[in-house]
């Protein structure tokens, strides 16, 4: 195999697994709804699964996630820093876009927990047009 084809390969690759799902997970019952009678949801930094109302979604299958407005659940799977799930009791505005945020946790390199609710956290919710933190903490692990 020559070196082109090897470099073409792993770019494809890397490409691959950089990449947000390019599918949008209607997270509710009846029929389609237009976009602003609804709240997106989407994936930020490198964040890759969260668990939304009981089900999973995963970054790499989905680049949007449509929810009726009103109260959701959203757990931020420890599977990524070892502690305890942070689950979030969030009230979600139709019209509006959400990122879904987590700060790494390797101490040399990232900027570590943020404060929510007087707590420290790794993942947090995020409104995308006022880049306020949304939601409260009902279970979480204290970030040290």
């Amino acid at each position: 195999m020559s070196i082109r084809l090897f470099l073409v390969g792993l770019v494809a690759v890397i490409a691959g697994c950089a990449a947000t799902g390019n599918y949008t997970y209607k997270l509710y019952s009846g029929p389609t709804l237009p976009d602003a009678e609804l709240a997106a949801v989407q994936f930020g930094g490198r964040l890759e699964h969260v668990i939304i109302d009981g089900l999973s979604v995963y970054r790499a299958d989905y680049g949007d996630v449509l929810l009726s407005p009103g109260e959701h659940s959203i757990v931020f799977d420890s599977d990524w820093w070892g502690g305890q799930d942070i689950r979030y009791s969030v009230q979600l505005e139709k019209g509006r876009q959400y990122l879904l945020l987590k700060t790494d946790v390797w101490p040399f390199c990232c900027p570590g927990p943020v404060v929510v609710s007087g707590q420290k956290v790794w993942g947090w919710v995020q409104d995308a047009t006022s880049e306020a933190i949304v939601g409260e903490i009902e279970e979480h692990e204290t970030a040290d």
